[in-house]
């Protein structure tokens, strides 16, 4: 008898929308149902079909956007697969952006391009527009590569070098997946200050400049995103030639917590006015509610963790 009564007051919440059957949820909550935290008797939760093929960590996740079909292989303990399982695409206002600013038929810079979770939209939305994506973490360029293979994405041209001021050798530390259930590789950096040294694996990596591997291009380059965790003003170093040849827009994220000291913080973001204003950009904050929606110019003194965009003066 209680057995009858349980369900049927389980029933009564979910007509009542207190508790959501799954076709309500997101993704990742449904994974999380199956995952043994489903209530007693709730057979919206408990299909045992799910329960046995959604065991693993790995998803394959559609995304249907712009009216077209985008996949991804996601891992539910990494942060930004995470993101993908339960939103459907990651960071989403900043990949509009990207697509307001790169002309199709051109040429987009992807810096730390992680799994792809731009380039590969990108790419598949801008069939005729190349995408050049660096990522020097050896674990998460094959899974970028693995995304890229799933989506039939010919137009990605991957780089497995990390860009600097200069070219040479560095070492990445690297986060690796197993540092704790949840992880997140674009924490990766060559600052090893940046990093959280317990949860880190050192890899050497080959440094290029972008000036040195678009030396000889003939193409049109009129987008550049970086987010290489405090390395943000070396890789822009590294293009000044190219960013004065092709004027392209410029994202890029900027985090006071990467540096080791406020002075050091300070410093850097007074070099990333100077060198912007020398090449004729205004800089504008993207406003984390708003996202491109509404942007100001960058007040340097005030800045500590955000995303930028620097524009050029002729297209700002």
């Amino acid at each position: 008898m209680s057995s009858i009564l349980f369900r049927a007051f389980y029933k009564l919440l979910y007509a009542l929308r207190i508790f959501r059957p799954y076709t309500s949820l997101n993704p990742m909550e449904y994974l999380g149902r199956l995952s043994g935290r489903g209530r007693p008797y709730d057979r919206w939760y408990r299909s045992p079909e799910d329960v046995e093929h959604f065991r693993d960590s790995e998803v394959l996740r559609r995304v249907y956007y712009r009216n077209t079909a985008i996949y991804f292989l996601c891992n539910r303990n990494s942060v930004i697969e995470r993101e993908i399982l339960s939103k459907g695409l990651f960071d989403k206002p900043i990949l509009e952006l990207m697509l307001d600013f790169t002309r199709d038929n051109s040429t987009l810079i992807d810096v730390g391009a992680n799994i792809g979770a731009y380039a590969v939209p990108l790419a598949v939305l801008l069939p005729d527009t190349t995408v050049h994506a660096f990522e020097p973490n050896p674990q998460v360029a094959s899974r970028m590569e693995k995304n890229i293979q799933i989506n039939s994405c010919s137009n990605i041209v991957v780089h497995k070098e990390a860009l600097s001021d200069r070219q040479g050798k560095a070492t990445l530390f690297s986060v690796r997946p197993d540092s704790s259930d949840t992880f997140d590789p674009g924490l990766s950096s060559i600052r090893a200050a940046a990093v959280e040294s317990e949860s880190t694996k050192p890899v050497e990596v080959h440094l290029e400049t972008l000036d040195n591997v678009f030396s000889d291009t003939d193409e049109e380059i009129t987008f550049i995103k970086i987010d290489v965790q405090g390395m943000e003003l070396p890789v822009l170093k590294g293009a000044q030639k190219t960013i004065q040849t092709h004027r392209p827009c410029i994202l890029f994220e900027y985090e006071d917590e990467l540096f080791e000291t406020a002075d050091e913080a300070e410093s850097v973001r007074q070099e990333l006015k100077k060198f912007l204003g020398m090449l004729g950009y205004t800089t504008y904050y993207l406003n984390v509610r708003f996202g491109s929606a509404m942007l100001a110019p960058v007040n340097w003194s005030a800045i500590s963790n955000c995303n930028l965009l620097a524009l050029p003066e002729s297209a700002s």
